[in-house]
């Protein structure tokens, strides 16, 4: 921060040898006001930041009439909306990314429209040891594999079973 351009630059490249060394090559810019890195743009005088899609990116989704989980289809929108809210700084900023996406969202027959979630603070929650089970999904399969799943699981763990308590339909 406290540094003029030529020590800048002299930190520049010092840091392009080290990699050089190693034979890595790397592009370092300084005196950079805004930064793109992975799905954000940061403004580093303001502080503010934003979502960053490259120009020409075509924002793609799955159809509501696709062969996924009826739940994954549902809720695609809301997640959509919470990515983008905390990649927003402020409501505004949300606003003015938001048009693009529902757009893409419409073209795969989505009738929600995204809507800014503000930040909440959440609460600490105890992490458990979990093993889940989630049979693969395709809407062309008439077994009910979930329930045979935990018919296994109940005919070959019983309560009185060593493994019952980590095996279990709970």
């Amino acid at each position: 921060r406290n540094l003029n351009g030529q020590q800048i630059d002299k930190k520049r490249k010092r840091i392009i040898k080290v990699f050089k060394d190693f034979g890595f090559d790397i592009e370092i810019h300084t005196d950079l006001k805004e930064v793109d890195f992975l799905d954000i743009t940061f403004n580093l005088n303001t502080g503010l930041y934003k979502p960053y899609k490259k120009p020409n990116d075509k924002l793609m989704y799955i159809n509501t009439s696709s062969n996924h989980p009826p739940q994954i289809i549902k809720q695609l929108p809301a997640s959509i909306s919470k990515r983008l809210s905390e990649n927003s700084a402020n409501e505004e900023i949300f606003n003015q990314a938001k048009e693009e996406y529902n757009k893409a969202l419409q073209e795969n027959g989505y009738k929600e429209t995204l809507q800014y979630l503000p930040k909440q603070k959440q609460k600490r929650k105890r992490q458990r040891k979990i093993i889940w089970f989630n049979p693969p999904f395709n809407k062309n399969v008439a077994t009910d594999i979930g329930r045979k799943f935990i018919q296994i699981i109940d005919r070959n763990f019983p309560r009185v079973h060593n493994l019952s308590k980590i095996f279990n339909r709970n």
